[in-house]
């Protein structure tokens, strides 16, 4: 039976647009601006931009929105490069002049050390940020989705800006244009047999004047290993490529006859060159060639002496604490991948007792040496993303001399300093931002932490 009445009213609320002018770039994809007090989260926009947007969601404390039109475009905004750009999440700045990039990042990380880490970091505390010199192709590692869209082409790509969705492109501006030519030789062999398959690739490239390029493939059906094997193996007569491809669905795998590594040069602490190894599925500094002058400013500050015993937490391939090991007296690295273990026990076969590695997870190794009452001068810190939260109370323990602590992550760096500064144990003394990741909003940031004198 129907009723009479009022009619429904909708609930559908009206589209809600805006004019306002950008502030600044966020850590993140997005560029910030304020509307009566409340701030606007903007991707694609650059500091400087007048733009009028649509709001797409509503937060207490924030709004999102998207550019409608550019009412009037900032002096630091230019034309991408790149003809994905906005749809491929691999850069989200290369709409952004370079210096601005770089003075966004130095200000991110500032404000966030002194929001969450409680530090107000003064101008002779904070060293010169480091450009990178390569402004495009700069990495030289990279992880990939590929996909076999015709017989004899390669779609390659990074995921889409938010979602799971692969982008692929002819020409990258951020990784280098020799694995690319790699993935595309090996694609050219490539038929109907593997015709819509998907594979991820780990790709990594060495340094020098005849560049080995490794590669990592990653598939889901064994029966996808002998056709890409005869691909790769096809490339390899034209190129210098090494590979692994393996199943992790039945851990089948089979590799080039060399294995799949590639080498660098870092700068030692006694002056001289050592070179490293490492994996296409290692992780290593992506930028290698900014990668020197990192190593360059921590041996500086580490400034070690035949007495000093060094800590190395999240060790890698040795990346951090090899360039060290010649001036210092014992160097403790802890590692819990096991292909990076086996990695820099090559990178230090020379070294003798002087390398000690310990296999395990970083927060119970540090513990068990916290226990131990182990001494060390120096405390080398590279953690993931997520910081290092949970072998902080370990840390404070062991009370090292000197603290080098190097992030990819402003927040959980702020968050971490924080905690060690606690109680006045430490104090900050030094910190540099390195810009190792132009056209994104990527960031390595450097601190320098030194324990306290008792009063």
């Amino acid at each position: 039976m129907a009723h009479k009445g009022k009619k429904r009213i909708s609930k559908k609320r009206r589209t809600q647009y805006l004019e306002m002018k950008v502030d600044g770039l966020l850590h993140g994809p997005e560029a910030v601006g304020r509307v009566n007090g409340r701030a606007i989260f903007v991707p694609r926009a650059v500091p400087g931009d007048e733009l009028k947007v649509k709001v797409t969601e509503k937060k207490k404390t924030f709004w999102r929105a998207e550019i409608v039109n550019v009412l009037t475009p900032s002096p630091h905004r230019r034309k991408p490069p790149c003809h994905v750009f906005g749809r491929c999440g691999g850069c989200q700045w290369l709409h952004v002049d370079y210096d601005k990039q770089v003075e966004a990042k130095t200000t991110n990380v500032l404000q966030t050390m002194k929001r969450i880490g409680r530090q107000e970091i003064s101008d002779d505390q904070i060293e010169e940020t480091y450009k990178s010199p390569r402004k495009y192709h700069y990495r030289f590692r990279a992880r990939l989705r590929c996909r076999v869209v015709a017989p004899g082409i390669l779609a390659v790509g990074f995921r889409g800006a938010g979602s799971h969705r692969v982008v692929s492109h002819d020409d990258c501006w951020i990784y280098s244009p020799t694995i690319r030519r790699a993935l595309y030789t090996a694609g050219r062999k490539m038929g109907r047999d593997l015709l819509d398959r998907t594979f991820t690739c780990h790709a990594a490239l060495s340094t020098g004047e005849k560049p080995i390029t490794a590669l990592a493939i990653e598939v889901k059906e064994p029966e996808l290993i002998a056709p890409l094997e005869a691909a790769f193996k096809a490339a390899s007569a034209h190129l210098p490529l090494r590979y692994h491809i393996q199943s992790w669905e039945t851990g089948e795998c089979v590799s080039s006859q060399e294995p799949a590594h590639i080498s660098y040069e870092v700068p030692s602490a006694d002056g001289s060159k050592i070179t490293l190894k490492a994996a296409a599925r290692s992780f290593f500094q992506a930028n290698l060639i900014s990668n020197e002058e990192l190593i360059s400013t921590l041996i500086r500050w580490a400034d070690v002496s035949a007495d000093d015993t060094i800590l190395d937490l999240y060790s890698g391939v040795g990346n951090l604490s090899l360039p060290l090991i010649c001036k210092s007296k014992k160097v403790v690295a802890v590692e819990q991948n096991e292909l990076c273990v086996a990695l820099s026990k090559e990178n230090a076969k020379d070294m003798g007792d002087k390398y000690e590695i310990r296999e395990g997870e970083a927060e119970e190794i540090c513990k068990k040496l916290a226990d131990e009452e182990k001494q060390f001068s120096l405390a080398l810190l590279d953690p993931p993303r997520e910081g290092a939260r949970e072998l902080i109370p370990s840390l404070r323990k062991l009370a090292p001399e000197k603290i080098l602590y190097v992030s990819c992550d402003p927040a959980t760096l702020a968050r971490d300093v924080a905690a060690l500064v606690d109680e006045d144990l430490y104090e900050l003394k030094r910190l540099r931002v390195f810009d190792l990741f132009p056209q994104t909003y990527h960031v390595e940031t450097v601190v320098e932490l030194v324990k306290k004198a008792k009063a």
